[in-house]
């Protein structure tokens, strides 16, 4: 009936939302990697089955799926995590985003830019 289902959600509680995260700063920055992460505080009333971070080269926006975005993942649940890029280009910016899903969907920290530092060049020149 449809008291039954109305009392039923009641009992389940409110829905659930997206996860609730910050993007941390890059850190053990080099030419060709960097340590990002990001922090989830709160799971939205849902488990969180996955989270990371995505980012791309520029000024760009990046999520989770879309060209030219690359996706590091860091396991689940809620709390503070870390994830390695490696591959980067040097003396290139960045733009790093944390993200955290549940069954509610995708959440996004914000946008973070780093910069990686130059490739060293050694010229042996013979002498």
């Amino acid at each position: 009936s449809v008291t039954a289902g109305v009392l039923a959600r009641l009992q389940d509680g409110p829905p659930a939302v997206v996860p609730t995260l910050s993007t941390a700063p890059a850190t053990a920055i080099t030419a060709t990697t960097a340590t990002l992460g990001g922090d989830v505080t709160a799971d939205g009333g849902a488990p969180v089955t996955a989270r990371g971070v995505v980012y791309v080269a520029g000024a760009g926006t990046p999520v989770v799926g879309a060209m030219g975005v690359v996706q590091v993942t860091a396991g689940n649940g809620t709390g503070a995590f870390t994830a390695p890029a490696t591959g980067l280009s040097g003396g290139t910016t960045y733009t790093v985003r944390a993200y955290a899903t549940n069954a509610a969907g995708t959440a996004y920290g914000t946008a973070e830019t780093f910069s990686t530092a130059l490739l060293s060049l050694v010229v042996n020149t013979g002498t």
